[in-house]
């Protein structure tokens, strides 16, 4: 029986090739390639019967309590996709306003993602970087309509904070999202 040993050189090339893979694949991501298969979060599970269409993402989301400092903004996304529709607009509008008389306050942009796969290490990957790339989209709509980006702060969950559960692809469609809301200091 022949042994082998991994040298650090080795390590190295292991991690940068990884790496690298994991980059080609938030590539593929961010410029939603439909022709790639990398994952597919709307093909239905063999064990789930077929639905006849992909469920629509759900309403929009503004939460507007008392004071401007608890307006939230949840974005929802389509299965695979990094940017959102321009229905959108209008609520991220609404925030915008809110954000820009308060130009000291910091805003947090929440990226989340849905799975239907086992949580492996090669899903963790995909749903964070999937998840990191729409928290983003919405950081550069922010920034394009004048927020300092030194305000923005983006957190990307991954698939580890569901509204609903991801066994159904009416509950995927809820944690596809984008939570926008100002820091508490």
């Amino acid at each position: 029986m022949v042994k082998y040993r991994l040298t650090k050189k080795g390590k190295v090339v292991i991690v940068t090739f990884c790496t690298f893979i994991i980059f080609c694949i938030s590539l593929g991501i961010f410029f939603n390639n439909k022709d790639a298969n990398y994952y597919n979060y709307s093909k239905p599970n063999i064990e789930t019967p077929q639905l006849a269409s992909k469920p629509e993402p759900p309403p929009i989301s503004v939460e507007e309590e008392e004071s401007w400092e608890k307006l939230k903004v949840t974005i929802y996304f389509k299965a695979d996709m990094t940017s959102f529709d321009t229905e959108y607009s209008e609520a991220l509008n609404l925030f915008l306003e809110a954000a820009l008389q308060h130009d000291t306050v910091e805003i947090q942009v929440e990226g989340n993602s849905a799975t239907q796969f086992p949580l492996s290490q090669k899903h963790k990957a995909i749903n964070y970087n999937l998840s990191m790339l729409r928290a983003q989209s919405i950081a550069n709509y922010l920034k394009s309509k004048g927020i300092d980006s030194k305000r923005l702060i983006i957190v990307a969950n991954g698939s580890d904070k569901p509204l609903k559960d991801n066994s159904s692809p009416e509950g995927r469609k809820f944690n596809r999202r984008v939570d926008v809301f100002f820091k508490n200091n």
